[in-house]
């Protein structure tokens, strides 16, 4: 999965994906009703993809086309990454009939949910989280609803209330919010009570637990997305001991500790370093984020925090098509 192939796949765009995979494209027309639900790693301005990133420009583009190509009647968009409302903010026209709810706000991260120890499948410790807190809220209010019962609307305020470490948001049109969930997330027909009994009975099942459990656990278990790795590998030590997984977890740790020096020295002085500022000068953004990745080590979740730092430094250049000092200023920084 890269971005071009997620862009090809939303836009419809079958020759490109020949070969590729299951070929499968999205083939809707004026009057569907697209759902799309992305959940992954994040940064300011964009979306981390295995070995990759999709940009905020690249995304909203991308919607444009739709648009103008008559892909959809209405669209909605879910999306579970740190910093996700970057993706939207001063970036999604209003006019477009895209409603986007987003797991954070354009500056904080999201959290992992059902972390260690509530992490238990079938009585066994999965030493990881299970889920993302926003996109397990939104699954489990679905789950536990008749498609037909329940607004966008209604559901939105479910996720507020339920997402406490970070501030669900939401952008584009909000003049389709009170059609019900069903019209995009599930199957309208055949919403009975018996469907319901089936999905709260396999809940149940999987986790051994009563649902108020549940929910206390999903609260009492998150962890900053940024620190899911570095949690995982403390469940290994505590639950394994062994050499291996001592030694990894303090692995991390000094990867860390270098993450943390290789970013002081980049921000150094910049005085509005702290100053949040919406990516727009997405050329300069993309050159800083390959020249890391090329010069200083692999952009992942923890050193995606940082990316706020080049967004800072790039939107506040005199002149925005010269960051050539900017980039010089990257590769001394990863070279001390």
């Amino acid at each position: 999965m890269t971005p071009e192939t997620f862009l090809n796949v939303l836009q419809g765009n079958a020759a490109a994906m020949a070969g590729k995979g299951t070929g499968k494209v999205l083939k809707s027309d004026e009057n569907s009703k697209v759902f799309v639900f992305f959940s992954d790693h994040g940064a300011p301005g964009l979306v981390a993809f295995p070995s990759d990133e999709l940009y905020a420009d690249q995304l909203n583009s991308a919607f444009e086309n739709m648009h103008a190509n008559d892909m959809y009647k209405q669209l909605v968009f879910y999306l579970e990454t740190c910093e996700s409302g970057s993706m939207f903010a001063d970036h999604l026209k209003d006019n477009l009939n895209i409603y986007a709810v987003t797991a954070a706000n354009p500056f904080e991260s999201s959290w992992g949910t059902y972390c260690y120890p509530n992490d238990i499948v079938n009585g066994k410790h999965m030493q990881t989280c299970l889920g993302d807190l926003f996109s397990v809220n939104w699954m489990e209010n679905a789950d536990a609803v008749a498609p037909n019962s329940e607004t966008l609307e209604q559901q939105f305020k479910v996720i507020v209330d339920t997402t406490k470490q970070s501030h669900v948001m939401r952008y584009g049109q909000m003049t389709f919010t009170n059609e019900v969930i069903g019209e995009f997330e599930g199957i309208l027909d055949g919403a009975d009570e018996l469907f319901l009994d089936r999905v709260f009975n396999r809940q149940l099942k999987a986790h051994h637990q009563p649902k108020k459990e549940l929910d206390e656990n999903r609260h009492s278990s998150t962890v900053n997305s940024r620190d899911a790795k570095m949690h995982h590998l403390y469940a290994k030590v505590a639950q394994d001991g062994n050499h291996k997984a001592h030694l990894d977890l303090s692995t991390e740790i000094n990867h860390r500790m270098r993450v943390d020096n290789v970013f002081a020295e980049f921000k150094g002085h910049h005085l509005n370093a702290e100053k949040y500022h919406g990516p727009k000068n997405f050329d300069c953004l993309r050159a800083l984020v390959g020249t890391y990745k090329q010069n200083c080590g692999a952009l992942e979740d923890y050193s995606l925090k940082y990316v706020k730092y080049f967004v800072d430094e790039c939107e506040t250049l005199s002149d925005p098509s010269d960051y050539e000092a900017s980039i010089e200023k990257l590769l001394n920084a990863c070279s001390h």
